[in-house]
């Protein structure tokens, strides 16, 4: 159970109010569900000092287990600053449910997460509670005292646990957690990420059809094979991608052999800058050339960009897309 604030405590009602005051008024029930603290409301703006933010790693499923989740830390009572939250990045299929508990793993933490739809590249606008940044979208819930001590590490306060149904959004379907220190006791709070339900997310890369030739000038009747160039970087390592799941289009990835039949496909460095469609040198990372069965690229004449796609071998999903120019 959730202990009471008092007057004397380290923080007050009011000191509690003033930190978490945005533009709307908080009631008891807002700031503890038990009910635990007076009714008190807030009219101070909450200051934050804004930052750009990191992401750590997206999020995965993983086990709800002692040494399961995902390991993370954070600053000490933090809950007035949102700059210093840690965010993680995940994906979820619309109407798939959703768990995500944050269990501390050192006694004197108070761990609270919050959702919000999409992502961000700051914490402008984003206040504990309900209120997402301009960039993201829609908020989704917010966790506090509601899942006991699974972990069994001791405290004063439960650990926070959501459990929704993913909405509908933007391709990737992609969320943001943000876990922070609500009224912590001590310094270098630390916890485990657990969570079910997610899928991984859409990785979107750099293509290039037909490298060194710009347009790229394809005609869907002669028989032959496009190459195609999946340009790794320093995020993406095309060694990592399964071949079997490539398409472009509709077309699959042209293989070579009868008795051992392999894809053709070859690892070199053919990528550079290509912005205004001007081929570049080697930047140093290895890329995927991969060629596929012509014919069957675009379904028609008259399209002007072609989507490949495919998965790592881990089933994380990747696409990109380039131009094309159907010629007779």
């Amino acid at each position: 159970m959730r202990r009471p604030l008092r007057v004397n405590a380290a923080i007050t009602v009011a000191t509690l109010a003033g930190l978490l005051g945005a533009t709307a008024q908080l009631t008891a029930e807002e700031l503890n569900p038990d009910k635990e603290i007076p009714a008190a409301t807030a009219t101070e703006s909450l200051s934050l000092t804004l930052a750009p933010l990191t992401y750590h790693p997206d999020l995965v499923n993983t086990g709800f287990g002692v040494g399961e989740g995902i390991p993370g830390s954070t600053d000490f009572g933090n809950i007035s600053n949102s700059a210093s939250w840690e965010y993680y990045r995940f994906c979820a299929s619309p109407g798939a449910t959703v768990t995500i508990e944050t269990h501390r793993t050192t006694s004197a933490m108070d761990p609270a997460q919050m959702i919000c739809q999409g992502t961000t590249t700051d914490s402008t606008g984003i206040f504990a509670f309900s209120q997402c940044g301009p960039q993201m979208g829609p908020f989704v819930d917010f966790a506090d005292d509601n899942n006991g001590i699974p972990h069994g590490v001791g405290g004063f306060f439960a650990d926070p646990k959501s459990v929704f149904v993913a909405p509908a959004g933007p391709t990737p379907n992609e969320f943001t957690l943000m876990v922070f220190d609500f009224i912590g006791q001590g310094p270098n709070p630390q916890f485990e990420i657990h969570a079910s339900g997610i899928s991984a997310c859409l990785i979107v890369i750099s293509i290039d059809i037909k490298p060194g030739s710009f347009p790229n000038s394809i005609n869907l009747s002669s028989g032959g094979a496009t190459p195609v160039a999946m340009l790794g970087s320093a995020t993406f390592d095309v060694t990592l991608i399964d071949l079997t799941t490539l398409a472009l289009g509709s077309s699959s990835v042209k293989t070579v052999g009868k008795r051992d039949p392999r894809s053709l496909c070859n690892i070199e460095d053919v990528s550079g800058d290509f912005s205004g469609g001007a081929e570049g040198a080697p930047d140093g990372f290895a890329d995927l050339v991969c060629h596929f069965v012509t014919e069957s690229i675009v379904p028609e004449a008259g399209d002007t960009e072609v989507k490949l796609s495919g998965n790592l071998f881990d089933g994380t999903p990747f696409e990109g897309s380039d131009s094309v120019n159907i010629v007779p």
